[in-house]
């Protein structure tokens, strides 16, 4: 066990009843007690101050100015509360949490502009204030590949990025079953395959003007070329996706529709859309909360926290 001492200021001194000296404070030393012993001899001591936490305070006055020693204790005290922020990237693990540290007034504010929940796990109740200390955040940021999608949704991709960008994201496309594909009956069904074969053909014909696209009632886009032994291009109208929203969260369906606009020159300019998108990523939020509330028994409300 040691001690630590700092110079302390006039006016701790005065209050401590210990008359300071006016000399030059020197840096925190740490001593052990027969050091200790030997440094007091010509000093006045205060008496002792027990701290929140069982050290001992002592000031001590000496030729070489007023100074703190600190004893540490043999049996430091627990503090009478819980000073915590925890952050977590998964929901389990903020569940876990708050079935070791639920309490009466713990509950849940659940922010979608911010993304994320925050447990404030000693909040006040109808009875008066509480320290409000304790705290546990679920940061919940977008799946890679849904904001991969979500940072397209809208803006016009040219057709000579568009097969690149779209191959990249291949695996995000979900891949139906023989009999879905034989017997339909979901939006959206296409075989990555032959998604594929259709990219490389956008690749092969990307610097020919486009003579004219056209939707086919059988639910696809036809590019015509201008040159005569161009390909056309059959392009799905509808694909759909599977993914989670939020990372660490289920996969779910998400049917994304082809749009396309022909520029003067030829030049195609393709674009995304996945309509209700905000009501569905408010659904899968809720989501997570309703799992939070549910298993670790806590209210979770709907709003705004503290912007750090």
């Amino acid at each position: 066990m040691g001690t630590t001492e700092k110079t302390t200021s006039t006016g701790e001194a005065q209050s401590a009843g210990v008359a300071p000296l006016n000399t030059a404070p020197r840096s925190a030393v740490t001593v052990d007690f027969a050091d200790l012993a030997s440094w007091v001899q010509s000093r006045q001591i205060s008496e002792p101050i027990t701290l929140e936490n069982g050290d001992t305070l002592y000031f001590v006055g000496g030729n070489d100015g007023v100074r703190e020693v600190r004893v540490a204790a043999l049996n430091p005290v627990a503090p009478d509360f819980i000073t915590a922020s925890q952050v977590f990237n998964e929901p389990d693990s903020l569940v876990t949490y708050l079935q070791a540290f639920n309490t009466d007034t713990a509950l849940v504010i659940a922010d979608l502009a911010g993304r994320k929940f925050v447990a404030q796990i000693d909040y006040h109740d109808r009875n008066g204030p509480h320290l409000n200390k304790h705290h546990a955040t679920l940061v919940t940021p977008y799946d890679d590949d849904y904001e991969a999608w979500r940072n397209v949704i809208g803006k016009e991709i040219p057709q000579a990025d568009f097969g690149n960008w779209f191959e990249d994201m291949l695996h995000t496309v979900y891949v139906p079953t023989d009999d879905e594909l034989e017997h339909g009956g979901r939006a959206g069904l296409v075989s990555p395959g032959d998604l594929l074969d259709m990219l490389n053909t956008i690749q092969i014909q990307r610097n020919v003007a486009v003579k004219s696209v056209v939707n086919s009632r059988d639910g696809t886009i036809k590019m015509r070329y201008e040159e005569d032994d161009a390909a056309d291009i059959l392009l799905p109208r509808e694909v759909l996706l599977q993914m989670p929203i939020f990372a660490g969260t289920p996969e779910i369906a998400l049917l994304a529709k082809l749009r396309y606009r022909v520029a003067q020159g030829g030049g195609v300019f393709f674009k995304w859309a996945i309509p209700g998108l905000p009501n569905i990523e408010r659904s899968e939020f809720r989501k997570i909360g309703h799992d939070i509330s549910d298993r670790a028994s806590v209210p979770v409300l709907y709003g705004l926290t503290a912007r750090s």
